[in-house]
């Protein structure tokens, strides 16, 4: 499971724009107004809002030349680092070992018939205790080094606000073209 989560949406106005005239002759594309990003709201959600609070983000352009998908960008990076660098991904286990690890006739995690080796799984952001598991079982619950980001239309309108943004933006960055299958088919595989 992710443990922050990020949701947005850009809002644009229609600029006209001048082009030279078409010619009958050769197949064109006739270019008349171009979509301007105006503003955009960004939540970034926890898991736990004990964790990481909710942070709602709005922005809306101050003046025609604004460059809101350099704002976007410049705010989800300075947010993803804020994230990585105050949540403590490695809290140790922080009580006594509760009576139900030892009686446990069952892991918690796959349901499966208790039948061997056995780990006491814990949560990594609290320290709490969560209950037994084997060991392959717990070992997948590790924290995703992702952020995903999701946005209503971004593969058929969004994306091209800011993805040129992007390139100037140090170090890796991985897009997922999707649909509702692929979205689920990601989810399925984080742990």
């Amino acid at each position: 499971m992710a443990t922050i989560v990020g949701y947005f949406d850009f809002e644009c106005f229609l600029r006209k724009i001048h082009s030279c005239s078409p010619d009958d002759k050769d197949s064109y594309t006739e270019k008349y107004q171009k979509h301007v990003p105006s503003g955009f709201s960004l939540i970034f959600r926890s898991i736990d809002d004990e964790i990481f609070k909710p942070e709602l983000h709005q922005y809306t352009a101050e003046s025609d030349d604004d460059d809101v998908a350099k704002k976007f960008n410049d705010l989800v990076e300075s947010s993803v680092k804020r994230f990585w660098n105050t949540v403590d991904f490695n809290k140790d286990f922080d009580g006594i070992i509760p009576e139900d690890y030892y009686t446990a006739t069952k892991y918690w995690i796959c349901k499966g018939e208790l039948n061997g080796h056995k780990v006491l799984d814990h949560c990594h952001f609290k320290g709490a205790y969560r209950g037994t598991a084997h060991k392959a079982c717990n070992l997948s619950l590790r924290i995703p080094p992702v952020i995903p980001m999701f946005s209503r239309n971004l593969s058929g309108y969004d994306a091209h606000l800011f993805i040129k943004a992007l390139a100037s933006t140090p170090g890796e960055i991985t897009c997922i073209p999707s649909n509702d299958r692929t979205i689920s088919q990601y989810l399925k595989r984080l742990p």
